[in-house]
C-alpha cells in the first residue's frame, strides 16, 4: 500500500482546463470545475484505498 508521500506523486489531478474539454464539460464554471475535480480525487483516493486493501 502506498504512503501519502508515494500516493501523492502518483495521484494524477485534472486541471480546469483538462476537465473542461471533456464532451459536455465546456460550459462549467470554474467553481462547478473544481467543485468536480474535488469530488473525483476522493472517489479515487477511497478506490485506491479499497484496492489497496485486497491486494
Amino acid at each position: 500500500m502506498l504512503n501519502k508521500q508515494e500516493c501523492d506523486k502518483e495521484l494524477k489531478i485534472l486541471s480546469i482546463e483538462e476537465l473542461k474539454e471533456f464532451e459536455g464539460l465546456s460550459d462549467l464554471t470554474d467553481q462547478q470545475a473544481i467543485e468536480i475535480i474535488e469530488t473525483l480525487k476522493e472517489i479515487s483516493l477511497i478506490a485506491h484505498k479499497i484496492v489497496s486493501h485486497y491486494e
